[in-house]
């Protein structure tokens, strides 16, 4: 059962660095398509804000082409400008050629070889499952995490991460992602926890990342968007907070609209 890894990312170190060195420790079959360049805002993400056309600046393009060049697993997409993120997953879905799972991994999100196995492992052994969703360990810094369960996590629509899938499988949305006429039937996310299939999201862990988010989740066309202003002085005031655990609330994630929302340092 061969894994086809998909990831889009415009500006994703350091975390777009750490992916290859899990998956080339895998033992079966695995093609990792990376589809880079700036997403306009349309279909599911049209509340997003419009960015200039362009490619990564951070050293994300240069990571992947020396990997690329290395590994012939390793497939490249990229353009200044894509027609929104599902065009940019649709791209990556027409190289498919076998049947196999479809595993979503986005720049940010680190899963270790074993959980790979294992997910693995879990469909071989139930055929009448066709799709996986998960929990996440949310980071906020490199070392503060969400601990409570209400925010980070909503088993409504996250996180939808791996479909077994056949040749001409296409993307409808990403956020959350749906396939096109796909019926799923998956392993739920207590079934996967059960499994330690936790994987750790590294969201905010960075202020490249938040400063990114608080221009492009900060459009007019958001409805929550006037309150990610000022979020990169917000995320310094988390970082350098000294009592733990604590509410993350108005003063640090304004637009949480969880109540209660517990981190921690980990």
């Amino acid at each position: 059962m061969k894994i086809h890894f998909i990831t889009i990312v415009l500006n994703g170190m350091p975390f777009i660095s750490w992916h290859y060195p899990i998956f080339r420790q895998l033992t079966f079959d695995w093609q990792w398509t990376v589809v880079e360049g700036v997403a306009a805002p349309e279909n599911c993400t049209s509340w997003c804000a419009q960015i200039p056309p362009g490619l990564s600046t951070d050293g994300t393009l240069e990571c992947l082409d020396s990997i690329a060049k290395f590994d012939k697993r390793v497939v490249l997409l990229r353009s200044a400008y894509w027609h929104g993120k599902v065009a940019m997953f649709n791209a990556a879905c027409e190289l498919i050629q076998e049947p196999g799972l479809l595993w979503q991994v986005d720049s940010d999100e680190i899963w270790t070889v074993a959980q790979i196995c294992k997910m693995r492992e879990m469909f071989l052994n139930d055929s009448t499952r066709n799709s996986a969703r998960f929990l996440c360990r949310y980071f906020l810094g490199l070392d503060i995490a969400i601990t409570s369960r209400n925010c980070g996590n909503n088993t409504e629509y996250e996180w939808n991460r791996v479909w077994r899938i056949k040749p001409g499988v296409r993307f409808k949305s990403h956020e959350p992602p749906i396939l096109e006429a796909f019926e799923e039937k998956p392993f739920t996310h207590q079934k996967t926890e059960a499994a330690r299939l936790v994987f750790d999201h590294y969201a905010y862990a960075n202020e490249a990342q938040v400063a990114f988010k608080e221009e492009y989740y900060g459009s007019e066309n958001n409805k929550c968007g006037s309150q990610y202003k000022g979020a990169v002085d917000r995320w310094r005031k988390l970082q350098s907070n000294l009592k733990w655990p604590t509410i993350i609330g108005k003063d640090f994630m304004p637009w949480v609209s969880c109540n209660n929302v517990t981190v921690d340092k980990v």
